[in-house]
């Protein structure tokens, strides 16, 4: 796999990224992100809205990270992956017609507390 530097962070981020849209059950997800692991891939990217019910693929990266990381703590060290997301893609029920509807711009935010609850 080819890295490359992520502007002056100091991140080296693989040239293919992992979009984990389509995350279903936690076995697929473990052997998923165990295969792009395999090939070199670091970057993997969510969002709050993916999954049935929405955020269920950032809980399911949690859980099968989680489960990764106890099995090979080297290759799944924190420090060496980058977790990508998409935030808040827009009102639902309930628009106002204003960008975040009657919602805050980060009250709506659950990316985080997804993989976390993971």
């Amino acid at each position: 796999m080819e890295y490359r530097q992520f502007g002056n962070t100091g991140l080296k981020v693989s040239r293919l990224g992992f979009g984990c849209m389509t995350f279903d059950t936690l076995d697929q997800t473990l052997e998923l992100l165990e295969e792009a692991r395999d090939y070199g891939c670091n970057f993997f990217d969510g969002a709050e809205a993916y999954g049935e019910p929405r955020g269920n693929c950032e809980k399911l990266f949690g859980e099968a990270y989680e489960i990764l990381r106890k099995r090979d703590p080297i290759k799944w060290r924190r420090s060496d992956l980058v977790i990508t997301t998409k935030l808040y893609f827009g009102p639902g029920k309930g628009e106002t017609g204003k960008p975040f509807g009657h919602f805050g711009e980060n009250e709506l935010g659950n990316s985080f507390k997804h993989i976390q609850e993971g």
